[in-house]
């Protein structure tokens, strides 16, 4: 996410060297509260072993404290345990490492009682001192995966296989923070435990200690990256005896490298590459998607160049401005919706019907510019009222699909308002970079940038998303500076009520406050789409594709046809 799905997540992944190398395909011989991959395997319809080899824009990291890519995600989900994951239909939990768990009546004592006998990779036992330890590093400021970590007030591990989390006060989202807690190994970790610092900026190289059904054994940033069957893997034993993950420096090289049979899978197919990939006979997939992309209006209380940006006026001209269904006609071929809130209308049950999306209306924003005292140069472009022109950078992710048709959409719908962009693509970690405008102390300032645009894709929950914008994610996940006291006293309730209807009014009631005050302007949500040969048989797919950052069942079912 740009993480936690991934974000928490930036949904889109770059990479800045493309190389050849493909994987030597080795062609060898269920719903509950407490089972998940653990439960019994599948009838198998195909031919065990071999490698799949998958088509990415890359991980931006491999470390669990710094990654923000679903690649990333992928990557730790299938890699390291954790307590929960969701279910197949993305609707509730089911366990991993955690057999089963209950909670006590007031909401704030959770029980797991783990599966015993686990171990990690390297055959060290894999136990509740293990979720203990990496949940305490989760309460450090700046590290936490999930906002619920700030409501643990303490942990036991009163055996070998019993972990019990004592929260704040009941939190209606405790279960959905939890299945984002990585479970990491203290032999590899403990040096940097307590230093949030330090776990942000260990490597994490390969190979790794792994508790899940796959170990990275080989990693190199921006190429490659190589899982092999983990035997030590408390749950199913996967199909295949590994996967490799390619990173592309753009989309089109990627969908020509599965037309040439280099790779096998792409979780994220490009809009325009779903023709292509269907003609030439791949299993092609398309569903409603969780992920969005917005243009991101810095909000930061930090920054002192060009306030007019937070200028409620100026951000409903701005969004008055963009013809968002001419975005979507010609950056993504029509496989996207032009949307308003960050709250998905896909799979969460949470979207606000009755916010109506301001419609392209330029004649509209200039009436509002002219009154608001933003008035027409002789060049064409408008002047602030102290005398500067409205003229703006727009930042965006190198390799980001269909992003230059995108802004090219916008230069000409601002040109209409007299507002003039530029655009200027960067790296993803550079773009983090400005995105946080880090001063000498290490404090994020979002000093820098004006404008960017780039995607989130959000959990089927919305609590994640919606945190992403509270105070205590400055210099975290926040990618805007938002910062508003109302808004965080709502995320808390929200995340502490147990009633579902009352969490439900309160986040409608934060969609249209986030709509009022936009700090995003929601461009449109993209279509799921993915593409894989029709070698490949027993994955599954979903809003985040056919790899899975959400649970592990699409690899560790996959297996060659039979």
């Amino acid at each position: 996410m740009k993480g936690v799905s991934m974000r928490y997540q930036k949904a889109f992944r770059t990479a800045t060297l493309l190389v050849v190398l493909t994987l030597v395909l080795a062609a060898c011989s269920s719903d509950s509260s407490t089972t998940s991959t653990g439960g019994s395997e599948p009838e198998s319809t195909g031919i065990e072993g071999g490698t799949l080899r998958i088509g990415s824009l890359g991980p931006d990291s491999i470390n669990p404290f710094q990654g923000t890519s679903l690649d990333s995600y992928t990557m730790f989900r299938y890699a390291y345990p954790y307590l929960t994951e969701y279910n197949e239909n993305l609707d509730g939990y089911v366990g991993d490492l955690a057999e089963s768990w209950e909670v006590s009546d007031d909401g704030t004592v959770w029980t797991f009682n783990l599966r015993p006998d686990a171990k990690w990779s390297d055959g060290e036992p894999l136990d509740s001192e293990d979720v203990l330890f990496s949940f305490e590093q989760y309460r450090l400021k700046g590290a936490a995966p999930d906002p619920v970590f700030k409501h643990l007030t303490g942990m036991e591990a009163p055996d070998a296989t019993t972990v019990i989390l004592t929260l704040d006060g009941p939190v209606g989202t405790a279960l959905d923070g939890i299945s984002w807690g990585t479970i990491l190994p203290e032999q590899t970790w403990g040096k940097y435990a307590g230093d949030s610092k330090a776990l942000r900026n260990f490597e994490n190289p390969a190979p790794w200690i792994s508790g899940g059904p796959f170990i990275l054994t080989k990693h190199k940033q921006d190429e490659i990256d190589i899982f092999e069957r983990n035997p030590n893997f408390y749950g199913q034993q996967p199909h295949i005896d590994g996967f490799g993950i390619r990173a592309f420096t753009d989309s089109d090289a990627m969908v020509a490298a599965l037309e040439n049979n280099e790779i096998d899978m792409v979780p994220y197919l490009p809009p325009t590459g779903v023709e292509p990939m269907k003609a030439a006979g791949f299993d092609v997939m398309q569903m409603p998607g969780l992920e969005f992309e917005e243009l991101i209006l810095n909000s930061s209380a930090m920054k002192k160049d060009h306030p007019e940006i937070k200028d409620p006026d100026v951000r409903k001209a701005f969004e008055l401005a963009i013809d968002r269904q001419r975005m979507v006609d010609v950056a993504k071929v029509g496989l996207a919706t032009p949307d308003w809130t960050i709250v998905p209308p896909a799979v969460t049950g949470f979207y606000n019907t009755e916010v109506k999306m301001l419609p392209y209306d330029p004649e509209e924003a200039n009436r509002i510019l002219d009154e608001a005292g933003y008035e027409m140069g002789d060049n064409g472009t408008r002047m602030t009222p102290d005398g500067r022109e409205m003229s703006y950078t727009v930042y965006t992710q190198l390799g980001q699909q269909g992003i230059n048709r995108t802004v090219d959409v916008m230069i000409e719908n601002f040109a209409e308002i007299g507002v003039t962009i530029k655009h200027k693509p960067l790296a993803y970690n550079a773009l983090l970079d400005l995105n946080y405008s880090y001063n000498e102390a290490g404090t994020a300032t979002y000093q820098d940038w004006d404008l960017t645009i780039w995607s989130w894709t959000g959990n089927p929950d919305p609590n994640f998303i919606l945190g992403v914008l509270t105070c205590n994610q400055l210099g975290v996940w926040s990618d805007t500076g938002y910062c508003d006291k109302d808004y965080d006293k709502m995320f808390e309730e929200q995340a502490t009520t147990i009633d579902a209807k009352k969490r439900k009014d309160v986040v409608l009631a934060m969609q249209e406050k986030l709509y009022q005050d936009k700090p995003y302007i929601v461009l449109f949500y993209n279509d799921a789409l993915s593409a894989v040969s029709p070698n490949w048989t027993g994955y599954t797919f979903g809003p985040d594709g056919t790899a899975g950052s959400y649970n592990r069942l699409s690899l560790t079912n996959v297996q060659q046809a039979g």
